[in-house]
């Protein structure tokens, strides 16, 4: 965004005559990147470059916003503010030597370019990426095609002044010469991006984009691959115009179509992480924008203006938010802004003012970077300064959603099934905390696939997925647990029941939260033929899916066996291998499956631990319901050596209570020290105890077990010196009419403390508890 200023415009002939010879001369200085030309990436057209790692295994993005390339008036040779960009881009490029540059937009300032070949001075502005051999991809700004402005002065004596253009169609030194007609009728987008392309075919990865998108140019998406496998995706860039200039500053519904219909078509799963570029911000920039002084959850060195939004939100950052894989959507346009803050599970960011064209001279040019790693997979940003220092350093996203995955590859190997779960920075604020929170959703007994044929079985499920859905809308939790009887296995006729948990997952997923899984008794429990079946009318016609299918359609033939606890596991990893969190645990502890520990780590410190998650399974279903001495003995293990000297809290979650919930239940009525609001049946607890309440009451670090199975329980009470907790029943599945909910639990730093509430499906909040 630049603010117009009404000085006499002129174009001297003689800079740009020495201007081309110089930037051609270093055009084939060398080749960092060589594109590579594959099959259409189904945007429109014929061949795709695609973009791939280095060698060390690193991809980064140098983004130059706001140059603003122009003339100015009674200047002989390039104007001052011209060459400093220039000065800023080949500073950048020395001092991080990027693998690709895009240019955020406002490339030229053409309502201030008296020539008809504006392409002239877009080709001096991408002369440092060219003169390193360097690739790129261009977006369009309001600025770039904007109508010539005619200075009013000109209007006065001594009138418009004589003006020098080149001619029409001159790119070379040959056809400088000449006192032509200036035309004052600017270039237009598609022009611009014509002349990009075909003069700069080996570097420039731009593309015009679809033509039913008019006027709308710069609209198509890049795909960046692994340097081990070219056909690995590790991310998607899409660029998109954000208009303005000859048009509305606008992201139009057809641009909004496109996108969706091509994320659909290149990463149907969300699997791959998609990071969005434009030039203008959405309206959403004025919502997260800081309030004075740029404070944790942004990040950030100046925020002296107000954010200048798009003219109209016609529902692109809905879609955005919708899709788990957009990470990032990083603008330009407001010269006086530099931060990075989150917005639900994506970043908003402005790029840094990269020119010293347009208005802003007292803030100091820089670029902001942006780095891909592939091992682990990171996604990383910070600012080059043109004097070469750096700021802002930011991690936007790595593989594990805010797993730490230096540790986790430690212990996975060493400690046998430990991972890490960080704290997420950015939402502690979101949150309207005082202090750092981690906030946890439990969604217990679920029971999707009841009664699968018939008519009441499926609206149960479509039930149960409004109250997890009204409830993370509510809460906007960091981490979802299911605590087990996430299906109705022993109603589920057929062999692939991860099906039916992959529709219980589902919002969450969408949301791109992460989450953990622990099993109940039904998960794996074996199919129960209902005994109307052998009485009249008999068994009813039962539509399965084949074996291996991951959709509905077909007659098959239904296996009634079941999925084994085991086989749902793995393939909800493996579908799910960016959110989920879950593990199948040790080998040695079969038949039992998901038995593992998440570190809670300070995002201060993240060696530091704030918390164990410790997930235990309580059996039922396939094999009896408790929690073996074998489990006992690796919890023991696994404690004395992560956590020995008790320091760190452990919050423990399995599924069915142990016999220890009978001695605290209340009588009647839930009166304190317990806290809740249904009390309407008996405990049903594990068949037999193996030791393990024993040595959790022991231990000073366990502050509290959260259990489901009893749907018509929901309290807290103490035992000893921990609280033994009930969620609350959230899915519309099994038994008990008592309204829908989820127990919520949240973990603050400074000073540490763990609170919980239940959140019903209405919106309601009741039974608050300090449990620590």
């Amino acid at each position: 965004m630049a603010k117009l200023r009404n000085l006499p415009i002129i174009t001297f002939f003689l800079y740009t005559c020495l201007s081309i010879v110089r930037f051609n001369d270093g055009a084939s200085d060398r080749h960092r990147l060589q594109p590579q030309t594959v099959a259409s990436s189904g945007v429109g057209t014929k061949g795709e470059k695609n973009l791939v790692l280095n060698g060390d295994g690193i991809f980064k993005i140098a983004m130059f916003a706001d140059l603003h390339l122009e003339r100015t008036h009674g200047v002989i040779g390039p104007p001052l503010q011209d060459v400093g960009s220039i000065g800023v881009m080949s500073n950048v490029i020395d001092h991080e030597n990027p693998d690709f540059v895009v240019y955020l937009g406002d490339v030229i300032t053409a309502n201030n370019i008296g020539i008809q070949n504006a392409s002239l001075y877009w080709e001096q502005a991408i002369s440092p990426a060219r003169a390193k051999g360097i690739p790129w991809a261009t977006v369009f700004g309001n600025h770039d095609d904007a109508h010539f402005e005619w200075p009013i002065e000109w209007f006065s004596p001594p009138g418009v002044p004589q003006l020098l253009c080149p001619l029409t169609n001159s790119t070379t030194s040959s056809s400088c010469p000449g006192k032509e007609e200036c035309s004052f009728k600017g270039t237009s987008r598609l022009e611009l991006m014509k002349n990009e392309i075909e003069k700069n075919e080996l570097l420039s990865h731009s593309k015009i984009g679809p033509k039913d998108l008019w006027p709308s140019v710069s609209n198509y998406v890049l795909k960046l691959s692994s340097s081990e496998d070219p056909n690995t995706t590790l991310a998607f860039f899409y660029v998109l115009d954000s208009g303005g200039g000859t048009y509305p500053q606008i992201i139009s519904t057809a641009q909004i179509e496109w996108f969706n219909s091509t994320t659909q078509n290149l990463n149907p799963d969300s699997r791959v992480p998609e990071i969005v570029f434009w030039h203008i911000p959405s309206e959403a920039y004025e919502k997260v924008a800081p309030m004075g002084v740029i404070q944790k959850p942004c990040v950030g060195s100046i925020n002296e203006e107000k954010v200048a939004p798009q003219q109209v939100e016609t529902g692109i950052m809905k879609l955005l938010l919708q899709r788990p894989s957009v990470k990032a959507i990083f603008s330009g346009h407001n010269h006086g802004l530099d931060w990075c803050c989150p917005y639900n599970k994506l970043w908003l960011c402005f790029g840094r003012h990269s020119g010293y064209g347009g208005y802003g001279g007292k803030w100091q040019k820089g670029s902001r970077i942006l780095q891909i790693t592939q091992h682990p997979f990171s996604i990383k940003s910070w600012i080059r300064m043109e004097d070469g220092h750096v700021h802002s350093q930011l991690l936007l996203f790595n593989s594990t959603l805010l797993l730490n995955t230096s540790n986790f590859h430690y212990h996975y190997e060493r400690s046998g099934w430990t991972v890490s779960l960080r704290m997420k920075e950015e939402k502690w604020e979101e949150l309207g905390r005082r202090s750092a929170a981690f906030k946890i959703a439990l969604f217990a007994d679920l029971h999707f696939g009841e009664n699968a044929w018939s008519d009441w079985g499926p609206k149960q499920d479509e039930n149960s997925i409004r109250v997890m859905s009204n409830v993370l809308d509510y809460e906007t939790p960091d981490f979802v647990i299911y605590l087990g009887d996430v299906i109705t296995a022993n109603n589920i006729a057929i062999k692939n029941a991860s099906l039916y948990w992959n529709q219980a997952i589902s919002p969450t997923r969408e949301r791109g939260i992460p989450f953990a899984t622990v099993f109940g008794n039904h998960d794996d429990a074996t199919f129960q033929w209902p005994i109307q079946w052998f009485s009249t009318p008999g068994i009813p016609q039962i539509l399965c899916p084949l074996p291996n299918s991951t959709t509905f359609p077909g007659e098959e033939e239904c296996s009634f066996k079941g999925t084994t606890r085991l086989e749902l596991m793995k393939i909800e990893v493996k579908h799910n291998h960016m959110l989920s969190h879950s593990k199948s645990g040790p080998k040695e502890l079969w038949p039992s499956v998901s038995n593992y520990v998440l570190k809670l780590s300070s995002p201060e410190d993240p060696d530091s631990p704030v918390a164990f998650l410790y997930f235990l399974d309580s059996g039922g279903g396939s094999y009896p319901q408790l929690i073996s001495s074998a489990q006992v003995e690796w919890f023991n293990s696994t404690t004395q050596n992560i956590n020995p000297n008790s320091r760190v809290p452990e919050v423990i979650f399995w599924h069915i209570p142990s016999k220890a919930y009978k001695k605290v239940a209340p009588i009647f009525g839930i009166h304190k020290p317990c806290v809740g609001s249904i009390n309407k049946e008996r405990v049903a607890t594990q068949e037999v105890e193996n030791g393990i309440m024993e040595l959790l009451v022991e231990s000073p670090s366990v502050k509290a077990v959260f259990v489901g199975h009893n749907h018509g329980l929901d309290w807290c009470c103490p035992h000893n010196q921990l609280w033994l907790c009930f969620a609350r029943h959230t899915g519309y599945g099994g038994y008990g009419s008592w309204a829908r909910g989820s127990r919520i639990v949240e973990i603050t730093q400074h000073p540490f403390s763990i609170r919980s509430w239940i959140r019903m499906e209405d919106g309601h909040v009741h039974s608050e508890v300090v449990l620590e």
